[in-house]
């Protein structure tokens, strides 16, 4: 399911398949995606793990979660695999070109 916010959405894909979606809005920003991602690496990193070991920690659960039929799979699923893959692209694991597409609301034309 594609959920789209007042300013659009972002997408992920996985294997070329749509995995999971996150709303963008005012307040629901990319750049609010990025800044939750560096705060749980800097808590991570805080609680004595390694950067290579936050990595295989979210990529393995990225793979576990997207081993979830889609029917199944709850919101805080899909909201904790876009984290996961923001994770891994600020790790330098995927590039977000490939991974994300970030759609804009589209508006009509008022005639």
């Amino acid at each position: 399911m594609i959920y789209v916010g007042s300013q659009g959405s972002m997408n992920f894909y996985y294997n070329d398949k749509l995995c999971c979606s996150s709303p963008l809005s005012k307040n629901k920003t990319i750049d609010l995606h990025y800044k939750e991602t560096n705060q749980l690496i800097r808590d991570g990193l805080e609680e004595g793990w390694s950067l290579n070991e936050i990595k295989n920690e979210f990529i393995q659960r990225l793979e576990n979660f997207v081993k979830i039929k889609k029917y199944n799979r709850t919101r805080e699923h899909e909201k904790y695999m876009v984290m996961a893959f923001m994770m891994l692209i600020r790790l330098k694991v995927y590039d977000f070109d490939d991974v994300c597409l970030v759609m804009p609301k589209k508006k009509g034309l008022k005639v």
